[in-house]
């Protein structure tokens, strides 16, 4: 990820789909521009520091909105700001406060539902600024700028995803859950699926005018295209969807939910959905999930053909909304109208493309389901060693990541960063699937799809595992007990069972 950066509306994961951080708002003393602040240092800063300014900045015009700094790591306010007018929010920050390369949080946040608003272009006048939009960010200890969006929102997110951060309390006390190895991935697949490329610096957009004056020159290319996508994909959520008071932000709750699972494809991650099959209601994708079940095809080249329904369904609507917003702000013999309608909006690239362009990982840009077919390849009757860590191995457990719960209180969590959590009541058994020898996957002939995940927690007595039993990637059931052999078919001992 070339630099740093980044709810939905059921209740029914509690911490992530909370579209504000609910805790308790922070008193601020007085300050002066018409801002209140009140700065809260983690560490006693030192003598003589050289000070530094970190920078939240809003792609729209904000009123009455308020920004904060938070250290990750102790989960300290390092920072509060109200803003009574504009668009950047500046912290003067000294060094000792956030250690270099610290992962910190930033937040845009309502000071009132009553008196917080925003610009919104899409809508072309001012909305309820009601939500929070969050960001990550490696602190540089040195003069900063970072973008705070609805994309950066989308990425939180799936960062939160990512580091196993499932639906436990959500406030600032969890945020050393996060891990710059789960932002950077989260970005990564943001960018690569929306097209919409981080950015440090954005001119403010308080009116349509103000879209008008984009230039696409070689300098100011970067702004231009960040507006081009950025608002291009809302404006087809409202084309889409019909009217909505205030797009912009509604436009991150729906997108962040599809985003759980990495992909924009109308699914989100497993029991979070809104429906069976964890399908979206009114999803941003209306061509028909497809989901991924052949092994062999886990190859960009495969999935990408697999994915071409979804993509020439939702990739050129996008561009229509482009081009509907943006080309009668420009004259048309002007580049900027150039540039808006020749774009191959099918692979999101400036110029035609010869196949399908690869944007990260296994991903093409745009929609698609690219989340690879769990199961083993070819002949193959064992692996061992599982690896859940796909930001720099291969995961074998991530179609599987999600929750499962049954009507008798059982609920298996499969975390994309290996946790492994089976509890029914007060029963609680948790395992990592960390590359242990003993973490294997097994079926009992090649052509079958029943398969067995042991996971296990090795001890001096007698070895503590849970056992996950799928058809495909299809969870069945899941059991914790011991077994004295390292790979078991059987449990010894059986401490709680589940079907699911």
């Amino acid at each position: 990820m070339p630099s740093p950066f980044f709810v939905s509306v059921k209740p029914l994961v509690g911490g992530i789909r909370a579209a504000l951080i609910t805790t308790s708002l922070l008193m601020v003393g007085c300050g002066g521009d018409g801002a209140t602040t009140r700065t809260t240092p983690t560490t006693k800063p030192k003598p003589d520091e050289k000070t530094f300014v970190l920078t939240i900045q809003s792609p729209v015009l904000l009123k009455n909105v308020e920004g904060l700094v938070v250290d990750t790591v102790t989960g300290q306010t390092i920072a509060s700001k109200v803003l009574a007018e504009g668009h950047r929010i500046d912290f003067e920050l000294v060094p000792s406060q956030l250690a270099n390369r610290r992962l910190t949080y930033l937040e845009l946040r309502p000071t009132s539902l009553n008196n917080s608003s925003y610009y919104d272009p899409i809508t072309d006048r001012d909305a309820a600024f009601n939500q929070s939009l969050r960001a990550l960010v490696n602190a540089s200890g040195t003069t900063q700028s970072v973008v705070v969006d609805p994309y950066t929102e989308i990425a939180y997110q799936r960062a939160q995803i990512r580091a196993g951060w499932f639906d436990e309390q959500d406030d600032f006390s969890q945020l050393n859950k996060l891990k710059t190895a789960a932002m950077t991935a989260a970005y990564s697949e943001v960018n690569a699926v929306f097209s919409v490329r981080n950015i440090n610096s954005v001119p403010s957009i308080s009116s349509r005018d103000d879209l008008s004056n984009l230039l696409s020159s070689k300098t100011q290319s970067r702004a231009f295209n960040y507006f081009q996508f950025a608002l291009g994909h809302i404006q087809h959520y409202v084309t889409q969807q019909g009217s909505i008071a205030s797009p912009y932000l509604a436009f991150s709750q729906k997108a962040a939910l599809d985003m759980l699972d990495g992909d924009l494809d109308g699914m989100t991650l497993r029991g979070f959905g809104d429906r069976a099959v964890d399908l979206i209601d009114r999803p941003l994708v209306k061509a028909q999930p497809i989901l991924n079940n052949d092994p062999n095809r886990n190859n960009h080249k495969d999935l990408a053909e697999d994915q071409l329904d979804a993509r020439s369904s939702y990739n050129p609507a996008v561009g229509d909304a482009i081009k509907g917003l943006f080309s009668p702000l420009f004259a048309s013999t002007s580049p900027e109208f150039k540039v808006i309608n020749d774009y191959d909006y099918l692979n999101f690239t400036a110029k035609k493309s010869n196949g399908t362009p690869r944007a990260y990982a296994l991903h093409s840009p745009g929609a698609g389901n690219y989340t690879r077919a769990f199961g083993l390849t070819g002949s193959t009757l064992v692996k061992n060693s599982l690896n859940a860590d796909d930001t720099g191995l291969v995961s074998d457990i991530e179609q599987l990541a999600g929750r499962y719960e049954n009507a008798s209180d059982c609920q298996l969590d499969i975390r994309p960063n290996g946790q492994v959590l089976l509890t029914q009541g007060t029963l609680r058994f948790e395992n990592q699937i960390d590359r242990d020898f003993d973490d294997s996957l097994s079926r009992p002939t090649a052509d079958s799809q029943r398969y067995l995940i042991n996971v296990s927690t090795p001890s001096i007595s007698m070895p503590e595992f849970i056992q996950i039993r799928t058809d495909g990637a299809q969870v069945l059931s899941a059991r914790a007990g011991r077994s004295l052999d390292p790979l078991p078919d059987e449990l010894s001992q059986v401490d709680l069972s589940c079907d699911f």
